[in-house]
C-alpha cells in the first residue's frame, strides 16, 4: 500500500573546478531498491518494538493528507482518466498508490506523481506514534542512518539505554528530552533540504546559462498566475513568463491549473508538451528563463513611476525570486 511517487531527482556532474558539465536525472537500480527495502523493514522493525515496549521515543511520522488539496488533486486527473473511490476524507494509501502505478508508462506519469507530491504533509520527528501514511506504516522510525542523522542517533542512544544496558533510570531524561529534540530536528532537516535545492538550482542555471539560446522540447510541469514552468528531460526547469506569451491575452485557471487564451481558447496546461528557447540565466538568483519556439518577440517598454519627487523607470521583466521549493517537492521518507 505505500505510494512510490517516483519523481525524477537532478544528478549534477562537475569537474575538478566544480564547473557543471552535466545534468542528468538520478537512477535507482535493483540493489538500490533491495537496500532501500531492507532499510525500511528496520526502521518499521525497531519502531514497533519501542512503540510496545512504551518507552520514550522518537517517531517519524507522516500524517493524512490535508482534504483541500486531495480535493484539488481530484479535480486535475479526473479528466486524464484516473479516480478515487470512496470517500477523500478518509482515503488509504493504497487508493493514491494504485493512480500512481496506473499512470506508470504514461506521459503524465511524472506530472501526476508530482501533484500527488505536492498533496502530502511534511514527514517530521515526534515524541507520538502517529504512523506514516506514505509508506502505509502505522510504525516508523529513522534508525538506518546514525552518522548522518541526529534522529538515527538518538534511536541508537534509546536501544543501547534500554534494551543493552536496561538503564530505566533514563527514561525520565528521555521523557523531557525528546520532544525538543524532535521539534529540533524537523526544523534542522527543512533548512538542510532548502540548502541542498538551492545548491541544485544555482548549479542548473550556471550550466543552462553555456547553452542562451539553445531550442530544447520539455514538458509543462506547473502553471502559476505568472506563466508556466517547463522542465526538460534531465530534470532541469525553466519558466515561460506570461510577458512571452504574446499571441494572446492569458487568465490563469486555478482550479484547473492551466491558462487560458482570451480570444484564441488556446490553453496551456499540465504535461503539455512545448518547445523552449533558452533566453536567460542567473546563478545568483537561481532561475532559468525560456521563451516558446514560434513566438514573436513582445516589445518590452519601461514604465517610469514617481518616487519623492523623481521619475525612476522600471523593467517590467524584472520579477523577485520564487520558491521552487512549493513546486517540485523532493521525495523524502
Amino acid at each position: 500500500g505505500a505510494i512510490d511517487f517516483d519523481v525524477n531527482e537532478a544528478k549534477v556532474l562537475v569537474d575538478d573546478k566544480g564547473k557543471p558539465i552535466d545534468i542528468v536525472p538520478r537512477t535507482r537500480g535493483a540493489s538500490d531498491k533491495i537496500i532501500e527495502e531492507f532499510m525500511l523493514r528496520a526502521n518499521e522493525t525497531v519502531a514497533q518494538h519501542f512503540k510496545w515496549m512504551d518507552l520514550p521515543f522518537i517517531y517519524r511520522v507522516h500524517e493524512h493528507p490535508k482534504l483541500k488539496k486531495l480535493q484539488q488533486f481530484v479535480s486535475i486527473v479526473k479528466p486524464l482518466g484516473y479516480t478515487i473511490k470512496g470517500s477523500l476524507e478518509h482515503v488509504y494509501p493504497n487508493e493514491l498508490s494504485a493512480i500512481v502505478d496506473a499512470s506508470k508508462g504514461t506521459e503524465e506519469h511524472t506530472i501526476i506523481s508530482t501533484l500527488l507530491l505536492r498533496c502530502m504533509q511534511k514527514a517530521r520527528y515526534d515524541r507520538q506514534c502517529l504512523g506514516h501514511f506514505g509508506l502505509a506504516d502505522e510504525y516508523y522510525t529513522h534508525f538506518t542512518s546514525p552518522i548522518r542523522r541526529y534522529p538515527d542517533l538518538l534511536v541508537h542512544r534509546c536501544i543501547r539505554n534500554f534494551l543493552f544496558e536496561q538503564n530505566y533510570e533514563a527514561t525520565a531524561h528521555f521523557e523531557e528530552v525528546i520532544p525538543l529534540l524532535a521539534e529540533q530536528s524537523s526544523f534542522r532537516e527543512r533548512e538542510a533540504i532548502d540548502i541542498e535545492r538551492e545548491v541544485t538550482d544555482m548549479k542548473m542555471a550556471e550550466y543552462m546559462s553555456y547553452h542562451i539560446g539553445e531550442e530544447f522540447e520539455g514538458m509543462i510541469s506547473s502553471v502559476t498566475q505568472f506563466g508556466f514552468f517547463v522542465e526538460l528531460p534531465n530534470t532541469i526547469d525553466g519558466l515561460v513568463h506570461m510577458t512571452e506569451l504574446t499571441d494572446d491575452y492569458y487568465h490563469y485557471d486555478e482550479k484547473n491549473l492551466m491558462l487560458v487564451g482570451e480570444m484564441t481558447g488556446k490553453t496551456y496546461k499540465l504535461s503539455d508538451k512545448v518547445k523552449v528557447r533558452v533566453i536567460s540565466c542567473s546563478k545568483k538568483d537561481r532561475t532559468i528563463d525560456f521563451e516558446l519556439v514560434g513566438q514573436k518577440a513582445r516589445v518590452k517598454k519601461k514604465k517610469t513611476i514617481q518616487i519623492n519627487d523623481k521619475k525612476v523607470k522600471t523593467n517590467p521583466r524584472k520579477k523577485g525570486k520564487i520558491n521552487k521549493s512549493k513546486r517540485f517537492p523532493r521525495k523524502r521518507r
